[in-house]
This record gives C-alpha cells, sequence and structure tokens, in this order.
C-alpha cells in the first residue's frame, strides 16, 4: 500500500528522555511543498504524484529546488496546486526514509574494508597496501574484490522508522524520529507513508 509521501532536510541528531530512557532521535525540518503533477494509471502507467519543495521565484518564474515523485494508490484525493502539510504525519506511527549517505571520497582499503595492513616497524615496505590481490590462477583479479574506491555517497533505505512527535520552532516545521538517519546536514530525505 502506497500513500504518497512528503520531503525533508536532516539537520541533527540529538537524545531524549523517553519511557525513562534516553534514546537517540534525529531532528528533521519539513519543507514547504505543493503537488505539480499528477500521473495517473490511463495516461501514464501507475499512479503518482509529483511534488515540488523549495519554491523560488525569479524574473517572474517559478522554480523548485527538489522534484521527487511518490506513487500512490488512488489520486482522486489530489488536485495540482495542493499544499502539503505535516498534518499528513497525525495518525501515522511508522514510516521507510529513504536517502543518501555521507560520501568519504576516494579511500584505501585500510579504510574502506577494514584491512589490517602491515607491520609499522623499521624496514617494512607493507603498511596499508592491499597487496597480493591476484591469483596464479585464473591470472587475473576476481571480481568483486575489495580494492581501493570510492566510498558511500549511496542510497540507502530505512523501514518501520517510528515518529516520536512533531513540533514547531519559530517558522520551522520539525519532525522527531527515533534513531539515527543517515546523511548530510541538510541533506533531502524522502518520507514514504
Amino acid at each position: 500500500m502506497t500513500n504518497g509521501g512528503i520531503l525533508c532536510l536532516k539537520q541533527e541528531m540529538t537524545s531524549l528522555l523517553l519511557e525513562n530512557k534516553m534514546e537517540a532521535v534525529t531532528l528533521l525540518k519539513f519543507l514547504e511543498q505543493e503537488i505539480l503533477r499528477i500521473k495517473t494509471e490511463e495516461k501514464d502507467g501507475y499512479n503518482a504524484i509529483v511534488i515540488g519543495a523549495w519554491k523560488k521565484e525569479k524574473d517572474g518564474k517559478v522554480a523548485y529546488r527538489y522534484i521527487k515523485e511518490f506513487k500512490v494508490d488512488s489520486v482522486e484525493w489530489y488536485n495540482v496546486g495542493d499544499k502539503i502539510s505535516m498534518d499528513q504525519l497525525n495518525s501515522i506511527e511508522k514510516v521507510t526514509i529513504k536517502t543518501i549517505t555521507k560520501g568519504k571520497g576516494y579511500q584505501w582499503v585500510v579504510k574502506r574494508f577494514g584491512f589490517a595492513g602491515g607491520r609499522a616497524t623499521h624496514g617494512s615496505k607493507f603498511h596499508r597496501h592491499p597487496w597480493g590481490i591476484g591469483n596464479r590462477k585464473p591470472r587475473r583479479v576476481n571480481k568483486n574484490h575489495p580494492l581501493p574506491g570510492h566510498m558511500w555517497n549511496e542510497s540507502i533505505t530505512l523501514k518501520n522508522v517510528k515518529i516520536i512527535n512533531t513540533h514547531k520552532i519559530w517558522d520551522d516545521e520539525i519532525i522527531v524520529v527515533k534513531g539515527s538517519v543517515p546523511g548530510a546536514r541538510n541533506s533531502l530525505i524522502r518520507m514514504y507513508m
């Protein structure tokens, strides 16, 4: 069952006292967003809504920083131009979150895969190298062998993330979810209901 979703920005992690126990929570900032387009089964082959967030106007032109699509079971409740509010979360306890992890850049095997490396003693020429990666047969490096390369910056999905509370702090609407959410500060979070 798909009931659409909303867009947020990750703010920070903190801890709250929940049921006499300190729990880690993540604060997500709700973005002002509206429905830009509705996709129907007859026209597009599936039902979905296209949401635009972070509206900008320049020289009479309207642009959105984030435009994302969410599949829905039925489009009869949605209209183009409708604003999406945080009230949709009132009856929902758990959501699915999709985001991009924080990138670490190009990394060697000791950091990327936890290789032990060699001795750090005088005269050693084997410190942080992968070494010994080839085979006598088949005379090539096997597929999926751990080697240096780009680390993280990948899409990740968290299921059954519990919503603790929603708050309004000055002009910002904050969603508090239990546990940690991957990604850097102000990275985009797609929350599926």
